[in-house]
């Protein structure tokens, strides 16, 4: 018996209908795809392209025919449903274009022009309905566009097209004004971008609409807190409470952040720092529900260990340019690393770490089946890179589910939780003394200092100090401009004054906020600084030009009592060397301890009168603040700063001597 005739190859007639297409030739692709269709009479690419030819040339039901009988056999393309409801709309058949549409983004949810044609069919619609005096079919044809351009809006913002987005909001809330949601949306956007004042009005436009909106309430705190306005931010996260009590980020934020929030001023002394944490702590313990039974862990002191990293910051995050150096030289015959990643949204910083550890995400995970999990891991020491910052789980550590919970990296401060046994320091950020008695924990100090910087790869080599060339000294910081408290904006401004010509250049998300930057203005002029002497930047999202921002500064300028970290180490490795001031607890003495691991403490100074000597002297020696800038680079490199295997040898050796405290108990 003879085989069946095989079937031609349309392959390469598909791919010259397609390029027929492209070019404009819609005769010739009509024949190659009638073609096609005489020896595969449903073909679904050959009918797309035909109806696609159709609607070329205005034949919407020729088109509207093609797609139908394509969806037959390729019932799941996206794009196929978009065509049919493009056909559909251009021949005014509205209800059925929606009902393509959405078929379409079901398939596809992010299927942008699927969405944006939706909205545009639908204000089709709404227009019709309203010329043949039909008001509320009208209404529902423009709300239903406004959802279409809420959608749209997010899928902009996902993308970082914040113009783009702010557009389709903007779009979507003139067709529906109170639509909470939407102005919610837009509200985050703002806030997103460090608009804090505008994301504030329109919060409350949202609320006016619909006062329940807890979700609003929310981040109208949050933009209250990035104001440094407390008190408003903690009534807007009761009310979000009272709305909707169990919104765990409004909770997290009246306790966490309220606590994260007292770092900043320098008006909360050191020891109402401690007792803020030490009674949320005893709150939080008082209010744990269960008791921990006996660990089942095996006491042999010098077995391999489990050691579990729980953090929310195992992606692109300050955090990781630190831990990153401790988990990629783990000695994993002494060391078996697991990571509780509390990470919504994993990018290609959290695949690398998946590299070097178990990875177990944690995220919609309760407390409990949290602990749970960390116990059934059998985890030998648990250790918290949070503490108080966005999206902890140091409640997690309240009925102690490991023998060992340690803090390190995260966090400023005490836990304030009696639950952590350690936290990893150093003696230059907790020197031995009043620090101890201002932690819950019993501080490890680690030598030669708490921090290891893991260099990013591929920034440009060190330039010279721009004063050369530019005939005057710029100052700068790109720390957060929440530690850029009065008292920090005054020194500066006293530090500008000296030095006339000076200029000050500034980064950070809330710059972008027309309010502060008038508050910023306001305090250099009461000091005779004018305008024109600072330069005050918004986020930055392209990476190369953050970097090559440090290559606009000479000297940089550290905050107080809110130390940077990150911020100091990349200055410094771009060359930059920055002046510090100690005070009298952990937040204010991380210079001190970066500086000292380049043995740079000259730059770390008692007071604010030292700071502007010491700034002024580097300013008024540029040929001497050159030689320093080109240097400091290679003094980093060489530094405990940078040294990961010793560092990961003194941290594993802190590690088993906390571990054989437990087996010796």
């Amino acid at each position: 018996m003879a085989p069946p005739p095989r079937a031609p190859n349309l392959d390469p007639y598909v791919q010259f209908a397609q390029q027929q297409l492209q070019s404009g030739d819609f005769a010739g692709a009509d024949a190659t795809c009638r073609a096609i269709l005489l020896q595969d009479a449903k073909h679904p690419v050959a009918l797309t392209f035909l109806g696609i030819v159709a609607g070329q040339t205005g034949d919407y039901g020729a088109a509207v025919a093609c797609f139908e009988q394509a969806l037959v056999r390729d019932r799941n393309n996206a794009s196929l449903h978009h065509n049919l409801a493009e056909a559909y709309r251009y021949q005014g058949k509205f209800e059925r274009a929606w009902d393509s549409y959405r078929r379409a983004t079901a398939i596809e949810p992010n299927l942008l022009a699927a969405h944006v044609n939706c909205a545009e069919a639908a204000k089709a619609a709404a227009e019709k309905a309203e010329a043949e005096g039909a008001a509320a079919a009208a209404r529902k044809w423009r709300r239903a566009a406004a959802r279409e351009l809420g959608i749209v809006g997010l899928i902009h913002t996902s993308e970082q097209q914040g113009k783009a987005a702010e557009a389709a909001y903007h779009d979507a809330l003139a067709l529906d004004p109170a639509n909470t949601e939407i102005e919610g949306h837009l509200g985050d956007l703002l806030l997103l971008q460090g608009r804090l004042s505008e994301a504030e009005g329109v919060y409350r436009d949202a609320l006016v609409s619909d006062p329940r909106a807890a979700k609003c309430w929310n981040n109208l705190g949050s933009a209250l807190m990035d104001q440094g306005r407390w008190d408003e931010a903690e009534q807007a996260f009761r009310q979000t409470l009272k709305l909707d009590p169990h919104f765990h980020e409004a909770a997290s934020n009246l306790t966490h952040g309220k606590l994260l929030n007292l770092c900043y001023p320098a008006e909360v002394t050191a020891e109402e720092l401690f007792e803020a944490h030490r009674a949320w702590g005893d709150e939080v313990i008082a209010k744990a529900r269960r008791i921990t039974p006996p660990f089942p862990n095996t006491k042999d002191p010098e077995r391999r260990l489990r050691v579990g990293y729980v953090s929310p910051d195992f992606r692109q995050h300050s955090v990781s340019y630190f831990f990153e150096s401790l988990l990629a030289s783990h000695d994993r015959s002494k060391i078996d690393p697991i990571l509780y990643a509390e990470v919504a949204k994993p990018d290609a910083v959290s695949e690398r770490f998946k590299g070097y550890a178990t990875w177990r995400p944690t995220v919609g995970l309760s407390d409990l089946k949290l602990q749970q999990r960390i116990r059934d891991d059998r985890i030998d020491i648990l250790v918290d890179l949070a503490g108080h910052t966005n999206g902890t789980r140091l409640n997690a550590f309240a009925p102690k589910p490991a023998p060992v919970t340690i803090n390190w990296l995260g966090y400023p401060a005490t836990t304030g939780l009696p639950t952590v046994d350690y936290r990893i320091t150093d003696v230059w950020a907790d020197p031995p003394g009043r620090a101890d008695e201002l932690h819950t924990e019993r501080l490890i100090r680690l030598p030669g200092g708490f921090h290891c910087y893991q260099p990013p790869a591929g920034w440009p080599a060190v330039s010279p100090t721009p004063a050369l060339t530019k005939g005057f000294v710029t100052f700068g910081s790109f720390n957060n401009p929440s530690k850029l408290t009065t008292q920090v904006l005054e020194t500066w401004a006293r530090l500008l004054a000296g030095l006339p010509g000076s200029r000050l250049l500034l980064k950070g998300k809330t710059l972008a906020d027309p309010a502060q930057v008038d508050r910023f203005q306001a305090i250099f002029a009461g000091h005779g600084v004018t305008p024109d002497r600072l330069d005050l930047k918004a986020m930055i999202p392209s990476m190369a030009e953050h970097v090559a921002l440090y290559g606009e500064i000479d000297i940089g300028l550290d905050p107080f009592p809110y130390n940077g970290t990150t911020t100091t180490c990349e200055a410094l490795w771009m060359g930059v060397p920055v002046v510090t001031l100690v005070g009298d607890r952990h937040t204010s003495r991380v210079g001190l301890s970066l500086l000292s691991q380049l043995r740079l403490e000259h730059l770390a100074l008692p007071d604010p009168e030292a700071y502007i000597r010491q700034a002024t002297t580097l300013a008024k020696d540029i040929p001497a603040l050159n030689t320093l800038r080109l240097g400091i680079r290679q003094r980093m490199a060489l530094s405990s700063l940078c040294d990961r295997p010793a560092f990961a040898a003194k941290f594993e050796a802190a590690l088993r001597q906390a571990w054989r405290i437990w087996c010796a108990s």
